[in-house]
């Protein structure tokens, strides 16, 4: 699966902004020594500027921690700014002005944590471990509300979120996307004749295949789709439709019950815009398909 999802543990991503290129520094090398890492910024144009490109690229900034006084964009416009994209993004302000009125307005823009120049290197790494573990428990929580229970993938309700990430991720190449459609031949038989827990059972299995597909929903029922950012050529579809049919392969070979086995048909369209439309090609293609395994 994604890894706005799943498999192995991504490092988590730190912007660290202030002016001052010794405390940037400190900062940096503390961080990056815990593992993290670390991106900078001397001023809070900069910040911004790098945050809004690498969310865009659909890289996630997990911590901000910025200074309070800087010139031209201060840090709790970073702040503001920053809560204005994305609420829960935490978001650390550091100054070295120790008063209660600098303190009341950022956790009144809803900072995550206040941090006094000087800080205490060991405080400040343990404060910064607690909120990415409190973020990682938090993002967990929202990826399983997204999955699909019984096959693993994204559920029907995520499929307008995935589709945009597909899209963001298509931009590098042209805002070429694949799309593949998918849909179990004999689901509705297997149902009737051997009961919905080994119609359940199919879908498990079938998800297990699908899952190391980055960007797969299942759309309702047995069907499934699957966005393929950057794909250009039939070719290239071809050769993924493949792997998954290899897979089905595999796993048939172990199943004496016909209406046991996994019988998918598969439908893909290419294009680099209207990415609603291709999903609606992909369909009717997988119609075709169907109809050819029918005839069989």
């Amino acid at each position: 699966m994604v890894s706005e999802d799943a498999g192995t543990q991504k490092m988590a991503r730190i912007l660290v902004v202030d002016d001052d290129t010794g405390v940037r520094s400190l900062l940096e090398a503390l961080l990056s020594r815990e593992g993290y890492e670390v991106l900078t910024a001397s001023t809070g144009e900069e910040a911004l500027t790098k945050y809004d490109s690498e969310t865009a690229a659909g890289r996630t900034i997990d911590l901000t921690l910025t200074d309070y006084d800087m010139p031209g964009i201060t840090g709790l416009d970073v702040l503001k700014t920053i809560k204005q994209k994305d609420r829960n993004a935490p978001v650390f302000v550091v100054t070295g002005r120790g008063s209660e009125d600098v303190a009341e307005q950022a956790f009144k823009l809803r900072a995550s944590q206040y941090v006094k120049k000087p800080f205490n290197n060991k405080d400040l790494v343990s404060r910064v471990n607690d909120v990415i573990e409190e973020k990682k428990e938090r993002d967990e929580l929202e990826r399983m509300a997204r999955l699909d229970s019984l096959t693993g993938v994204y559920n029907a309700n995520s499929y307008e979120r995935i589709l945009n990430l597909a899209v963001k991720e298509s931009k590098p190449y042209g805002n070429s996307m694949g799309v593949i459609y998918i849909d179990l031949n004999n689901f509705k038989e297997t149902n009737d004749k051997r009961g919905h827990s080994e119609g359940d059972n199919l879908l498990r299995e079938f998800g297990k295949i699908l899952r190391d597909s980055d960007y797969c929903v299942r759309k309702g029922g047995d069907e499934f789709v699957i966005f393929c950012p950057g794909l250009k050529t039939k070719e290239q579809a071809q050769r993924i439709v493949d792997g998954i049919k290899q897979k089905v392969t595999d796993y048939n070979s172990g199943v004496e019950d016909q209406l046991l086995k996994i019988e998918p048909s598969f439908g893909f369209a290419l294009g680099n815009q209207n990415y609603n439309e291709l999903v609606r090609t992909a369909e009717k293609n997988m119609y075709v398909d169907k109809g050819a395994a029918k005839r069989k």
